[in-house]
């Protein structure tokens, strides 16, 4: 009886890679007294209370095209910062003095989201959606 189970270990990590990467699975690394993350179809964020650390998700688009990237906070003490990367390549940081980013992204390349806080209390999240090219 402890065969089949021992047979169906290694898909658990096979199943954690597969949410990762088609956007379903979210990866943190940070220290908060509360936190509540959330993510969706073109959008990723979450309400948090003294918070420190990286919150990020995996976007890899179905079309290519131009990509508009908004940084929306909501904070009553610390900093966050939106994020945007493809491989460890930094292509756009967004922050409250640069909120908006235009990016051109390719189908099916991997691309990380991320939030980066520091000290913050708040709530705050990243919206994308693919520009018009009427």
């Amino acid at each position: 009886m402890k065969w089949p189970i021992l047979l169906l270990i290694p898909l658990i990590p096979g199943l954690v890679w597969w949410l990762y990467d088609n956007g379903y699975a979210c990866y943190n690394n940070k220290s908060a007294v509360s936190f509540i993350g959330r993510s969706g179809s073109g959008s990723f964020g979450a309400s948090f209370t003294a918070c420190t650390g990286t919150f990020g998700r995996c976007l890899k688009p179905k079309a290519e095209g131009d990509y508009h990237f908004h940084l929306s906070a909501e904070l009553s003490k610390g900093s966050v910062q939106g994020r945007i990367y493809r491989g460890k390549e930094l292509l756009a940081q967004l922050d409250s003095a640069q909120p908006e980013a235009v990016l051109p992204l390719k189908a099916g390349t991997r691309y990380k989201v991320e939030l980066r806080f520091v000290r913050a209390s708040g709530s705050s999240s990243i919206h994308w959606i693919q520009e018009d090219r009427r």
